[in-house]
């Protein structure tokens, strides 16, 4: 196999946020994301982000003063880029945050310092990316369904799933637990009799305190199946997640133009506005 078939394809993102220019030069091998950064013109070499190590400090930073470090996820990479203050002190400012999805195309997102408000990048135009944001733009509903699957099982699969097959799995050793420790449970009844004994001499001298009857009285609410809440729970699930990734894909192809009509217009120094 030859470097160019093992080594996968650079994709070059461009984009603004906040006065600031981005390239970002992409690699989305399987389940992997690696990235150089170009911000405003200056290269950026992470600084990888490891348990037990110190922060990055002022000998970290590059040439404009400011410094990057990167943490890996799974098919994601998050730089984290610190700017200084009035005061020169370095403050974490927006996260750059590339994702990839499926043979060699991804995203690229520029956010605040909380990881919210996203505004996306723009692939080079032929990349795999690129046909991947046509493709995500001219079907936002296959997009969303599938996002909103994937969220919607996120979390029905530990909540649903999960728990009845661990309660399935568990309760042989549930049982053969109880059976061998009943001796054991046995032997230290008489304990806990004493203990309530002595729990009751302490604190059974005193009165029980009751609320005033106003006269108020809440309705009888009707018994509902127990089917209703297996199936309402997961509906409200899937309804919600269906909507948050339909508005999502939605609001990147909207600022995806937006980036796209910017990049067109002459260059006046100045960040468009965010919508």
């Amino acid at each position: 196999m030859s470097a160019s078939e093992s080594s996968p394809a650079t994709t070059v993102y461009r984009g603004r946020r906040d006065g600031h220019e981005y390239e970002i030069r992409a690699r989305h091998p399987f389940l992997e994301a690696r990235a150089e950064l170009v911000i405003d013109g200056v290269l950026h070499e992470p600084v990888r982000e490891r348990s037990r190590t110190p922060e990055p400090s002022q000998d970290d930073e590059d040439a404009d003063g400011i410094t990057v470090t990167m943490q890996e996820g799974f098919s994601s990479a998050t730089y984290q880029v610190r700017r200084p203050d009035e005061e020169g002190e370095l403050r974490d400012a927006e996260r750059i945050v590339v994702r990839t999805a499926w043979r060699g195309a991804g995203e690229v997102d520029v956010t605040d310092a909380l990881g919210l408000d996203a505004q996306p990048l723009r692939p080079e135009p032929g990349s795999a990316s690129a046909a991947r944001e046509e493709r995500r733009a001219a079907h936002p509903l296959r997009f969303a369904l599938v996002a909103a699957g994937g969220r919607a099982a996120g979390f029905l699969l530990p909540l649903l799933g999960i728990g009845a097959l661990l309660s399935g799995v568990l309760r042989p050793v549930r049982r053969w637990v109880a059976e061998v420790t009943a001796p054991v449970r046995e032997a230290l009844a008489p304990v806990g009799e004493a203990i309530s004994a002595v729990r009751e001499a302490l604190f059974g001298w005193i009165p029980d305190i009751s609320l005033p009857d106003f006269g108020l009285s809440l309705p009888d609410l009707p018994d509902l199946p127990g089917w209703v809440g297996d199936v309402l729970v997961p509906a409200v699930v899937v309804l919600g997640a269906g909507a948050a990734a339909w508005h999502g894909v939605r609001r990147r192809a909207r600022r995806l133009e937006q980036a796209g009509e910017d990049e067109q217009s002459p260059d006046d120094g100045s960040s468009s506005p965010m919508r």
